[in-house]
């Protein structure tokens, strides 16, 4: 029997970071406008680039309870 091993959200390159982010986080921004999930979509990557820490994010501010909720699902897959 062949058990496939999952990969962590640290160890993923950042093109396939941003990708899961992405999808872990889709409830919270499905149906939003284009220009909001760009948006945030930038800030997912400054944080993924950054080891996922927040210092020096800059986080626009019709963004930031999105981000608040996505950061949230985000932290919980990083610590796995």
């Amino acid at each position: 029997m062949s058990r496939k091993t999952s990969i962590k959200l640290r160890d993923m390159n950042n093109e396939r970071a941003l990708a899961h982010c992405a999808n872990i986080t889709k409830a919270e921004w499905t149906g939003m406008d284009d220009e909001i999930i760009i948006e945030l979509w930038t800030v997912f990557r400054s944080y993924i680039a950054n080891g996922f820490q927040g210092s020096g994010l800059v986080i626009p501010a019709r963004i930031g309870h999105i981000w608040g909720r996505c950061k949230a699902i985000i932290d919980r897959e990083v610590e796995r």
